[in-house]
């Protein structure tokens, strides 16, 4: 969509990531990209031809130059140790390396975190992941059930 509309390919993967997203510049989407946004909000459930509207986002904010990708992964996680502190880091609960990012979202408390489900995963390992998540948010917050 990104690429028919500016004639700009976006060689990017937008990651699990927390992203700011101003309503401004969803009206905007709503504005430039209404038949597949209205089309997506129609499915009930999630399908392949719906448009991922927080992907959308990041791309129009680029095209449009209203913003500046920044990778988040590898040596930018150095970097970003190094000079003031760890920002994001993610795991995939199962995988053969999940403690011991476990161990560094423990150690470098990053500002934020993304702990995914796999089909890798098995009671063991949620169970690990459970008792993490427990003893780093042991009280529930408003908007827990």
């Amino acid at each position: 969509m990104i690429y028919e509309k500016y004639n700009l390919y976006l060689p990017y993967r937008v990651r699990h990531y927390p992203r700011p997203m101003l309503r401004s510049g969803m009206v905007k989407i709503w504005e430039t990209f209404e038949e597949e946004v209205r089309f997506t909000l129609k499915s009930q459930f999630r399908t392949v031809d719906d448009v991922a509207i927080h992907v959308l986002f990041s791309f129009y904010v680029l095209a449009e130059g209203l913003g500046k990708a920044r990778v988040i992964n590898g040596a930018r996680q150095l970097l970003d140790l190094f000079f003031g502190g760890l920002r994001h880091f993610g795991a995939s609960v199962g995988d053969s390396n999940f403690n011991k990012k476990v161990k560094h979202i423990k150690m470098f408390a990053p500002l934020t975190f993304c702990l995914n489900d796999s089909l890798n995963a098995s009671a063991e390992t949620r169970k690990e992941m459970w008792d993490f998540l427990q003893s780093r948010f042991p009280e529930a917050c408003k908007y827990e059930i």
